[in-house]
């Protein structure tokens, strides 16, 4: 039912500050900083398999030349649309044909000093792919830690200081191997140093010095064709990784913030929940590894008793207004509002909005990037439908809020599908969308959810240089860490979690 608040005059004086106390972003920050060591990440790092890639399909010999593709337009159809790309040898015409089907000195000659051009003879990519193996494993074992030493918010920026140690070693690789061919085709075979210019005229049967020009540069160009994909796939793959690993710590951010939420709540009503959250957080610190007192790199940032505890793992939560949410085996979470309530719809307090955020928040702690909103609202106060479409205005504003991004938000409304704003079926009908009228309501959910993308988004972008800097000097803090150093005089009881100092 429309509250008192939420007529014309009336809304002016409305209020949803109860809101910032639990879900604004600096109180959310808050949390997750206090619970920094309760942040579970154990499944480690995806993508890792990116310089092991690129090793496998490096040019390596004059075949590799021979079969490099790229991908080409198709043409259009008989109807003018564009097919399918198709691929295409980079390196075709008559002479390299005689190339591919020879088999004499002369080719021999080439395959061998191709090759041996290629050849990783100053160790770069070795050393390098040994480095990456080992700074991926020291990440991952990093992560699996329980409680977690290292400061999750950092990352993001380890793990780009990580991927540009390995993207230069690939250039320096490039630029090796592009110096080594430049001059083997420049050179003879009497030459010093020795090339393949006459051995490669021979094979292909040229006797045109600007015939062998072209089939210079076509060469040099396959090269730094195959060097550019590699290290845009390499980079792409690691990027993934970095994508991945800041979508899972924006989940344990959301999910921290809606448990420690859920611990502030004042009232008997929340008392149940409480003592489940603390019931399930006194056992995951019961499994948690407990070693000596010990000087470590990071200090101490709250308790780690609310690592396994999991929203999806409760049968009920509770709103911050004290209203039973069901959550579903499926995940998909119901809430009913009260038929009736004149404190409940006419108090200054948007206790609907608080429910709502509440319900949209929690969604978000279960995991979920993308959602149905389904209202039903069956009232005879509202034959034009106009309530039932607010409570789907304001459910979805709340998603919003929460974090889900418009495009993964899908709003029915007793049972049928509304789009945002007005559309046109097939049959010329027009369908009336939910932001009908409220232009402004709507623009502003666009302009949240553009911001909050934004935010959530920062830590895939590179580091400044000055920043970079700094994250490469933690990498290799991180390799190289101090000794622990016992804490002489300080005993650890049975009911003390092990606090930490910053060395």
């Amino acid at each position: 039912m429309p509250g008192l608040f939420q007529r014309k005059f009336f809304r002016q004086f409305a209020t949803t500050e109860e809101l910032d106390k639990y879900f604004s972003q600096e109180k959310q920050e808050e949390f997750y900083k206090h619970f920094l060591k309760s942040v579970n990440l154990e499944k480690g790092l995806s993508g890792t398999e990116g310089f092991k890639t690129y090793e496998e399909n490096r040019f390596r010999q004059l075949d590799d030349f021979l079969g490099f593709k790229e991908q080409v337009s198709g043409g259009k159809d008989k109807d003018g649309k564009d097919k399918d790309p198709v691929e295409k040898s980079l390196l075709e015409g008559p002479y390299w044909d005689k190339l591919r089907n020879k088999n004499d000195a002369h080719t021999a000659a080439v395959k061998r000093d191709v090759s041996n051009a290629l050849k990783d003879t100053n160790d770069v990519l070795k050393n390098a792919k040994e480095r990456f193996d080992k700074d991926v494993a020291l990440i991952n074992a990093e992560l699996k830690k329980n409680p977690l030493e290292i400061d999750p918010r950092r990352l993001p920026g380890l793990l780009h200081a990580i991927k540009s140690e390995a993207l230069e070693a690939v250039k320096t690789h490039h630029e090796k191997t592009k110096a080594e061919m430049e001059t083997l085709l420049n050179n003879s075979s009497g030459d010093n140093p020795p090339g393949i210019k006459d051995e490669l005229m021979a094979s292909m049967e040229l006797t045109d010095p600007a015939q062998y020009e072209k089939v210079k540069k076509e060469m040099l160009d396959c090269l730094e064709k195959s060097n550019e994909k590699q290290f845009k796939q390499f980079e792409d793959n690691f990027n993934q990784s970095i994508k991945d690993i800041v979508t899972e710590s924006n989940k344990e951010k959301q999910r921290i913030a809606v448990v420690a939420a859920a611990r502030t709540l004042q009232g008997k009503e929340f008392i149940e929940l409480q003592n489940e959250i603390n019931r399930l957080a006194k056992e995951n610190n019961a499994q948690a590894p407990r070693g000596p007192l010990h000087v470590t790199r990071n200090k101490d940032t709250g308790s780690t008793n609310i690592r396994g505890v999991n929203p999806l793992d409760f049968e009920k939560w509770k709103t911050i207004t004290g209203r039973d949410v069901t959550i579903n085996k499926d995940g998909s979470l119901q809430m009913t509002l009260p038929k009736w309530g004149l404190g409940y719809y006419n108090s200054r307090h948007q206790n609907v909005d608080y429910d709502f955020q509440s319900m949209a928040e929690l969604a978000r702690a279960c995991g979920h990037e993308e959602i149905t909103i389904d209202v039903t609202y069956d009232s005879k106060l509202d034959k034009d439908g106009k309530e039932a479409d607010e409570y789907g205005r304001r459910m979805y504003e709340a998603c919003i809020n929460a974090g889900f991004e418009p495009e993964k938000i899908t709003v029915k409304v007793n049972g049928v599908e509304r789009k945002l704003t007005d559309v046109v079926d097939k049959e010329g009908k027009k369908a009336p969308g939910l932001f009908d009228g409220e232009p402004e309501r709507l623009q502003k959910t666009r302009n949240i959810a553009k911001a909050l993308k934004e935010e959530r988004e920062k830590d895939l972008k590179e580091p400044e240089p000055t920043d970079l800097a700094k994250f490469k000097d933690e990498l290799n803090t991180l390799r190289n860490p101090p000794e622990p150093q016992p804490l002489p005089g300080l005993d650890e009881t049975e009911d003390e979690a092990p606090q930490f100092q910053q060395q």
